[in-house]
């Protein structure tokens, strides 16, 4: 009926759980957006100033008769993703677990790499992980990557689709995982898509590989990673 709701209690582990794609689908709660969630959380440690539902002061513990500060604080600094997304209800990347901490982000290719040929990194997934391709330029010691896909559910056909929509040179070197053998051969080989006007707008630069109603999309020079 008109004034039926939905409550979801949870416990946070990733930024995708069910909760996470629930508000990155409908949004918080608000004067305009009166279909999104209200979102209640109450963090192991208080962060920002008291409000009627919590009314503790930042830095204050939620329960310090079962699990007082100091325990949490330790928490906090032996494991920040879980601290985070088990006790702070706010899961998110942490510069603690990338491989390579010490990287900045920048705007655009650095000139001393833009006469580099670039290879890339593919990395696959599908349900639970996302697939992954990166451009690679290098020169000596001197790299810069660039993130072309980030998204789960893509098909072979896809994944090439959005290679060479990216600008992704046909015969460019691409090291994928060495796990997925039977995808690096389908992606060698030739390929035909339906041209849908869904995907022909969302591929306008592929007029090249259009022939009638398909795309004919190239193989890929893809070769297995060393494990």
């Amino acid at each position: 009926h008109n004034e039926s709701q939905q409550l979801l209690c949870n416990t946070r582990w990733d930024e995708y759980d069910v909760a996470g794609r629930l508000l990155a689908r409908d949004g918080e709660y608000s004067e305009t957006n009166p279909n999104g969630w209200v979102v209640l959380k109450f963090e192991g440690i208080k962060t920002g100033p008291p409000t009627v539902l919590d009314p503790r002061r930042a830095g204050e513990a939620l329960f310090p008769e079962r699990h007082s500060l100091e325990k949490l604080l330790g928490v906090k600094q032996s494991n920040p993703i879980g601290f985070n997304s088990l006790y702070q209800q706010d899961p998110k990347p942490s510069v603690e677990a990338l491989v390579y901490p010490m990287w900045t982000q920048v705007p655009d290719v650095p000139e001393g790499l833009r006469h580099v040929a670039p290879y890339y990194g593919l990395d696959f997934g599908f349900t639970n992980d996302p697939t992954a391709l990166v451009k690679v330029y290098q020169h000596k010691h001197r790299v810069c990557l660039d993130e072309l896909i980030y998204a789960k559910g893509l098909s072979n056909a896809e994944i090439k689709l959005e290679y060479l929509s990216t600008g992704g040179a046909v015969g460019a070197l691409i090291f994928a995982d060495a796990a997925e053998p039977k995808t690096i051969a389908d992606l060698r080989q030739t390929t035909l898509v339906e041209a849908t006007p869904e995907r022909q707008a969302k591929y306008p630069t592929l007029r090249q590989y259009l022939s009638g109603t398909t795309y004919r999309l190239p193989g890929l020079n893809v070769v297995a990673a060393v494990k």
